[in-house]
């Protein structure tokens, strides 16, 4: 996955840099994992035959539930922000950068990005002011794509 490793973007001097997902607090490892399509996928159809995700269309998943209450229950509560912020981090880099990063099925992650963001409102003010402008450059990047509800949440929260 793009989100994981290395995201193409401009920079401010209108030069293309890649930045890796490390500087805004993804570990290298987990980046590893989440980048590793073959072993990403071995991963989820273990979370299918165990009745913990179900997978939808166009290579979608849901999260029963069930093991999605299970799992915050298993976490200590002080785990509970820095996973989240793990979400967001995952989601707001789903977005590629137009003409440098080829775009996916925008239908299929949207959805995602939005609900992770509104999830993440109580944490967003406490991350470092270099990760608040790459989500805020980001998401006016991803006004590009359709939809003018999309559009108009993308530029509330940036």
């Amino acid at each position: 996955m793009v989100t994981a490793t290395g995201m193409i973007r401009w920079d401010a001097r209108g030069e293309i840099e890649e930045v890796d997902a490390s500087h805004v607090g993804l570990a290298t490892c987990v980046g590893r994992l989440l980048s590793d399509n073959a072993q990403l996928r071995n991963l989820l159809l273990e979370l299918i035959q165990c009745s913990d995700i179900r997978e939808g269309r166009e290579d979608t998943f849901q999260v029963n539930k069930d093991a999605c209450d299970r799992a915050r229950k298993s976490l200590p509560a002080e785990l509970h922000r820095f996973w989240k912020t793990r979400a967001l981090i995952f989601a707001y880099r789903s977005i590629t950068w137009k003409f440098l990063e080829p775009v996916h099925n925008v239908a299929t992650y949207v959805p995602h990005i939005r609900f992770v963001i509104n999830a993440s409102s109580d944490i967003v003010e406490d991350l470092p002011a270099s990760t608040r402008l790459d989500i805020a450059l980001t998401l006016l990047e991803g006004v590009r794509f359709p939809k003018i509800n999309w559009k108009r949440f993308a530029i509330s929260q940036a």
